[in-house]
């Protein structure tokens, strides 16, 4: 009876493990759908500012004033105001 009873004590040990295991492998592929996701998003995002920042219409933007160039290169300085012109 003892041995019957510790068996299925370590079987019920052993399929709560596998449970707990189960578990936390199904929170890594909710995670990394997640991530995955975000990814795209970000992709997505990125894709749209390089279609709006078109390299000829930038080239413009910035040739008309040049200390615009100073602002993007340079951010830490401190640019006069009045010169940051949006685009």
């Amino acid at each position: 009876m003892t041995i019957i009873l510790v068996a299925t004590c370590i079987a019920l040990a052993l399929l709560g493990f596998r449970q707990q295991r189960l578990a936390i492998v199904h929170e890594m592929v909710d995670t990394h759908r997640l991530l995955m996701e975000q990814r795209r998003t970000m992709w997505t995002t990125r894709q749209r500012i390089a279609e709006a920042c078109r390299a000829p219409a930038l080239k413009e933007w910035l040739a008309e004033d040049p200390t615009r160039w100073l602002a993007i290169n340079r951010p830490w300085t401190v640019v006069p105001v009045g010169t940051q012109d949006q685009p």
